[in-house]
């Protein structure tokens, strides 16, 4: 019998450098994200995009880039090897941050921010799957939690980083720290971590399991409607992600607080889905779903008429009370009803969870992004 592939010591203090380069790499995924939003305005007056709405595709071009990277980068590691893999998510996104950085045109822009989308997805990807392999037992869940926490808190200050950047540059400047901070992560991964899966427990990539994947993983009824339904709650987190800057920094006039506002509500979603967690424990997840989805439905109605009679613009207090509970019922829905949708998927787990992340992040990125460029 072979022995499992996971590190044997499981002393944390032991992997430091490597449980550092896992929380950097981990961190890129949000700071690619929400650093430029505080920039969207002085991007779109510079590449002369005449609609203001068309600015929010920098955020929903690289999360269609990354849905589609999310599929492939499961087999590759266990065909290639951890490194090689990540090796092509470095190059990537690097790639496609140079782009962003000497583009003159909106649509060059686009393909950058797609092609860093595809390159930050082996960093969702990967970061997971080398943990899991260096640990076993109470440490993989020890570890997972503390990239958790890393995922959670870099949404909360990583608008404040592109804030404070353009206090003192131009935004091109943002996708230059996020070049040097890769190359700088590439370097130390390159002679700082070896390959954390053996030889002898690769599995040839074969598009045939991949195809015979999908088609399991979307025929089964509760797998593809709690997918798709991840994927609708993910298209209210795309639209407000769209559309926050324009709202606070032009709606309301929020300048350079705006990073602040955007923070203490991408907390709330975080200090939830940490609830959550204990939640799980007192309730089952279809009763914390219908409980998330009713709230909801009773926070909405009020706070909807209160814009309508407002015309449009609620008092700020009112939209972040709103935003703060909002958020607060998404995060435990996209927890549980992801978990849900994988329950029945245990025999083919890892390209199950895959494929929930991808269709979820479709939907999201197509359906977010048709209400966001309503916005007016």
């Amino acid at each position: 019998m072979k022995k499992s592939p996971a590190v044997a010591s499981q002393n944390p203090d032991k992997y430091l450098g490597f449980i550092i380069l896992m929380a950097v790499a981990m961190s890129l995924v949000a700071l690619s994200i929400d650093a430029i939003l505080p920039a969207f305005d002085v991007i779109r007056q510079d590449l002369n995009v005449s609609n203001a709405n068309d600015i929010q595709l920098m955020v929903s071009v690289l999360f269609v880039g990354m849905a589609l990277g999310i599929i492939f980068y499961g087999p590759l590691a266990d065909a290639y090897g951890r490194k090689k893999t990540f090796y092509i998510g470095f190059a990537l996104f690097i790639i496609g941050t140079i782009c962003s950085i000497i583009t003159e045109d909106y649509q060059l822009m686009l393909i950058g921010r797609f092609v860093q989308g595809l390159g930050v997805a082996a960093f969702r990807v990967l970061t997971m799957t080398m943990i899991r392999d260096r640990f076993e037992g109470a440490m993989v869940a020890k570890m997972m939690s503390l990239m958790m926490m890393i995922f959670v808190t870099v949404p909360t200050l990583a608008p404040s980083f592109g804030q404070l950047v353009l206090l003192f540059a131009d935004w091109r400047m943002i996708f230059i720290c996020f070049l040097v901070i890769t190359l700088i992560v590439a370097v130390f991964f390159t002679f700082m971590q070896e390959e954390t899966l053996k030889e002898e427990y690769r599995r040839p990539l074969s598009f045939k399991n991949i195809g015979n994947g999908v088609k399991e993983v979307f025929s089964h009824t509760e797998s593809r409607n709690y997918s798709i339904a991840v994927g609708l709650i993910f298209a209210g987190f795309i639209n407000y992600l769209n559309s926050a800057q324009q709202i606070f920094q032009i709606q309301y006039q929020t300048g350079t607080l705006f990073p602040i506002y955007f923070g203490t509500i991408a907390f709330a979603f975080g200090a939830c889905s940490l609830l959550n967690s204990k939640l799980v424990k007192h309730f089952t997840l279809k009763t914390l779903c219908l409980y998330a989805f009713a709230s909801i439905i009773l926070i909405t109605i009020p706070f909807y008429a209160l814009s309508y009679y407002c015309a449009g613009t609620p008092p700020l207090f009112s939209l972040l009370i709103y935003l703060y509970l909002i958020s607060g019922c998404a995060a435990i829905l996209v927890s549980n009803l992801t978990t849900l949708s994988l329950l029945p998927m245990g025999h083919l787990a890892g390209m199950a969870a895959s494929l929930v992340a991808a269709t979820g992040t479709f939907i999201g990125a197509g359906v977010g992004t048709f209400f966001s460029q309503q916005y007016d």
